[in-house]
């Protein structure tokens, strides 16, 4: 019940998912970009033949090789998931060690109250019977006053548990998600025969244990071989990354379009920090009348610099 009101492990819980959703969509990386569509030129030149256009294309973009970035992308979406499932457990068991130790405090803090009751209860009968003894003179006023100042330690005490058990009850209810205004009934029982637990094995051995199932330490090194394969991806872009696309298509004046074409190019890129550039080459034929071939090179000759910032930074 803690696990299911609790703010903190849902919105992790939430971050857990979204991160599942975008490593399943890095899968799209991986598969061709498809792309169609329709295109109408009505533009009339004066005195010459008729220049209008209309096409129909249908066009295919596959990435064949990232430079290995795909992999890495994945494979740091994997390490940012398990970071977050390791914190998500560490902060569960931290809330329910959080809830069962209120519990248990609760429960000792029912003995107390019941006792410090008790305790009052006796006291007040005391005093009473020192008043009686005081009418009858067989004790001094200075001994009745000693057995008042008694009876209000006693009320006091009984007070500060009882705002204890308000505070401590109140501080359990927010956790459980319980009705503030709802009566808190606690069901258990304390063993009066329990010594504590009772060690064995060198202190190595535990230390190994409490190094081995914490959470925090796990998580680090998770973000750890995330921060390499950021790294990793850094250093991955001084290979290039190749790309291939075919596109088809009908075109004529008027419809319908009797005149097929087909392009298809190849393309280089090298998206280092420090000047990125692509090579793309293709070759074609439109409509059966004109073949082409292509060849473009591109760079930048002032990139941003966020990315030489970034690679900085990492």
């Amino acid at each position: 019940k803690t696990t299911a009101v609790s703010r903190e492990l849902e919105a992790l819980q939430l971050e857990i998912d979204n991160m599942s959703r975008l490593r399943l969509s890095s899968f799209r990386e991986y598969l061709p970009y498809v792309q169609m569509g329709v295109h109408m030129d009505d533009s009339v030149v004066v005195h010459a033949p008729d220049s209008r256009n209309r096409e129909l294309y249908f066009s295919l973009k596959q990435p064949l090789t990232a430079g290995g970035s795909r992999k890495q992308r994945r494979n740091l979406l994997e390490y940012q998931k398990s970071a977050l499932l390791l914190e998500y457990a560490g902060t569960e068991r931290t809330t329910s060690a959080a809830v069962l130790s209120l519990f248990f405090i609760l429960l000792v803090l029912e003995e107390k109250l019941a006792s410090a009751r008790h305790s009052l209860t006796l006291i007040e009968e005391q005093c009473a019977i020192g008043r009686t003894e005081f009418s009858l003179g067989q004790i001094t006023r200075l001994e009745l006053l000693a057995s008042e100042k008694e009876q209000k330690r006693g009320r006091l005490q009984v007070q500060d548990l009882e705002i204890e058990q308000e505070k401590l009850s109140f501080n359990l209810k927010t956790l459980t998600g319980t009705d503030p205004d709802a009566p808190l009934v606690l069901k258990g029982t304390l063993d009066r025969d329990y010594q504590g637990i009772s060690f064995t094995g060198t202190p190595d051995r535990y230390v190994r244990y409490a190094l081995e199932h914490n959470p925090s330490l796990g998580r680090l090194s998770l973000e750890r071989n995330a921060l390499e394969r950021e790294i990793s991806l850094a250093k991955l872009r001084l290979i290039p990354e190749i790309g291939l696309e075919a596109r088809f298509s009908a075109s004529g004046s008027s419809f319908p379009l009797f005149d097929p074409g087909m392009d298809i190019s190849l393309s280089f890129s090298f998206q280092n920090d420090y000047f990125p550039v692509s090579l793309g080459t293709g070759f074609g034929t439109d409509g059966g009348t004109r073949r082409f071939r292509s060849i473009a090179l591109e760079g930048s000759i002032f990139p941003s610099s966020s990315h030489r910032y970034r690679k900085e930074e990492l």
